[in-house]
């Protein structure tokens, strides 16, 4: 007790305020309440404080919550405009905007959708008549209007006719005779070429639409069936897969939408004018067809050929003695009933040409019941050295149509029933016009009714400039040479036409030329490799063309011995003699059997061999055991 009492003295206690122990209850009871009294009020006061705060606390932060809350479940009311989508998207940019006015009197500009996706063309109206910038035609619409940069006018042929189009004019000619549109029909604007888009579409295979706000072209030329869904009355299509998102479309509005994907609660929709957005899956309300059509009628471009399979040769002729020869190769040449004798080639940028043309050659392969199709080459003579070149000859019209004019002048004259074009020196800058020349020549050969044929390499990216589908439409026959898989000059010794090379040089063409209208070429020779280290240390790599007998001769005379390769299609023989290391891949009947299933199995139009005279007899027997 003395203990709680000491406990409950204040500092300044002393004695004089001593009390017994019989009041220590009194006092107890009367003054520590005073003492307690006051630190129980600032405790309270302290905890009723805290008590607010954490009130306030959780007022706030409920609040903050709630705000939160609401935030997060309360969907964006922000609607773009479709012009806002675009600008945001790049279809629209300033500089698109100003360009018609640096052109002058274009009065509208338009992006364009082709197929609903974007490209990075500009549509121009004059007035009310819409232009389209020609790399674009080119690209996606049709092809063939060249451009004479010459007498700058554009060039557009059909099957039978040449269309001519002067610029900032509303006349063009169709072959001699002059029509007229009610409005100009090809201008520049700045460096580019523009073409009236009423004017393509008589001549290619397109729908088009313009839409406003923003002016947008909108080019298709896939048809068919497409379905669009129906939106509900409050359904919201928004730029993302998220209420938070900004607004494209409420309902309907009168705008199509497809269906390009579905996550379950969001669908992905986009129009076909590239406007991409997203709707909550329960918003959308059944759906609907739209089928899209066009009546273009594409011209025919008809095809003179035989009824049988073609069974070609061509025969190397490099003086006018080498006429005589076809006699006694002929007789061999059993089935064979085109013959191509190497007789023109090139000589200059104007249509000259070296010729070793005979009419008594030609007057005996016709009493054989059997055409001639001479061939034109540029093997020797194109050289900027000769003081020419193909470009000079092809881009200059009037030296193009010069050295038509005397083509048709030699088939009049010999009473050819055909022409085979060997060009194998044209550039990729000069494949443009080169197949100009080809299709203003086929139009000649189509008047004529004669056989217009085409030599080829074996498809690679290097010779893509040779437009194989182009050639497809306006020739009659295409040939893929197939063989020069490895050439004098090769890096390496090779076959010169292994089966892989022959098939992939079929299949590839296939992907642009039909196959009624395809040839195969099959070599009638090999090649010789020889290998060696000359005095000077250096490794040296030759070789030599030999026919298929005298492959074997000097396979023969070097002591090899020929092994069948199943994979290669050919026997192969190698080995070293006298320090020098010698290989072949050699062709005969058995390899050319191999190359006559690929074509019988992929339905060709026929064959050609290079050339007559390289073959063992019975290789004849092969060829026609297939090509029927």
């Amino acid at each position: 007790m003395a203990k709680n009492r000491r406990y409950m003295m204040d500092e300044d206690f002393d004695e004089k305020d001593r009390i017994d122990d019989n009041d220590i209850d009194d006092y107890y009871v009367q003054e520590a309440p005073v003492k307690r009294s006051r630190k129980s009020n600032k405790n309270k006061r302290s905890a009723g404080i805290i008590a607010a705060v954490i009130v306030v606390c959780v007022l706030v932060a409920g609040g903050i919550g709630l705000v939160t809350l609401i935030d997060k479940y309360t969907p964006n009311k922000t609607k773009i405009t479709f012009e806002e989508y675009y600008r945001e998207h790049g279809y629209i940019s300033e500089a698109g905007a100003s360009e018609a006015d640096n052109y002058g009197k274009a009065s509208v500009t338009a992006f364009m959708l082709f197929n609903g996706e974007k490209t990075e063309n500009t549509a121009y109206c004059f007035g009310d008549v819409w232009y389209f910038k020609k790399d674009f035609i080119d690209e996606k619409l049709n092809h063939r209007f060249y451009h004479d940069a010459a007498n700058d006018e554009l060039i557009y042929t059909t099957p039978t006719k040449i269309v001519t189009i002067p610029f900032d004019s509303q006349a063009y000619y169709v072959g001699d005779k002059v029509k007229k549109e009610h409005y100009v029909i090809a201008r520049h604007i700045g460096d580019e070429i523009y073409i009236a888009v009423d004017f393509i579409k008589e001549r290619a295979d397109f729908i088009y639409e313009v839409r406003t706000e923003p002016y947008r072209m909108l080019v298709v030329t896939e048809y068919g069936d497409r379905e669009y869904v129906h939106i509900g009355d409050e359904g919201t299509v928004r730029t993302g897969a998220s209420i938070k998102d900004e607004i494209l479309a409420i309902g309907d509005d009168g705008i199509y939408w497809a269906v390009t994907g579905d996550d379950g609660d969001w669908t992905e929709l986009t129009t076909d004018d590239g406007i991409r957005g997203y709707i909550r899956t329960k918003e959308l309300e059944g759906s609907f067809t739209v089928t899209t059509s066009n009546d273009y009628q594409a011209p025919i471009y008809t095809s003179v050929s035989r009824k049988d399979k073609v069974n070609m040769v061509w025969h190397a002729v490099y003086d006018l003695n080498d006429n005589s020869k076809i006699y006694s190769l002929l007789d061999a040449a059993q089935g064979v009933n085109v013959v191509s004798p190497t007789w023109y080639q090139l000589s200059d940028s104007t249509g000259g040409f070296n010729s070793f043309a005979q009419q008594e050659y030609v007057d005996y392969i016709h009493e054989t019941g059997r055409q001639i199709w001479p061939l034109w080459s540029d093997f020797t003579s194109v050289s900027e050295e000769n003081g020419w070149s193909e470009k000079e000859l092809f881009s200059i019209t009037e030296n193009r149509r010069a050295l038509i004019a005397v083509m048709m002048n030699e088939v009049h004259t010999y009473g050819y029933d055909g022409i085979n074009i060997d060009f194998e020196k044209v550039t990729a800058e000069n494949g443009i016009h080169f197949i100009q020349f080809l299709r203003e020549l086929s139009i000649e050969c189509r008047n004529e009714g004669i056989v217009l044929s085409v030599d080829n390499y074996v498809p690679m990216a290097h010779s893509a400039h040779y437009d194989r589908a182009e050639q497809g439409a306006i020739a009659d026959y295409v040939i893929v040479m197939g063989y020069d898989e490895h050439y004098n000059g090769s890096p390496e010794a090779g076959s010169v036409a292994s089966l892989d090379f022959v098939r992939n040089g079929i299949v590839n063409t296939l992907a642009s030329v039909p196959a009624e209208k395809l040839i195969n070429a099959l070599p009638f020779y090999t090649r010789m490799w020889e290998e060696y280290v000359d005095e000077n240390g250096q490794q040296v790599l030759n070789s030599k063309a030999y026919t298929m007998k005298a492959s074997y001769d000097r396979v023969e005379e070097l002591g090899l011995i020929a092994n069948w390769s199943e994979s290669m299609g050919q026997y192969v023989a190698e080995g070293d003699v006298e320090g020098h290391h010698y290989s072949v891949w050699l062709e005969d009947a058995k390899s050319i059997e191999e190359k006559m299933k690929l074509v019988s199995e992929y339905g060709l139009a026929g064959v050609a061999a290079w050339s007559l005279g390289g073959e063992f007899p019975e290789v004849w027997d092969v060829i026609n055991k297939y090509n029927r």
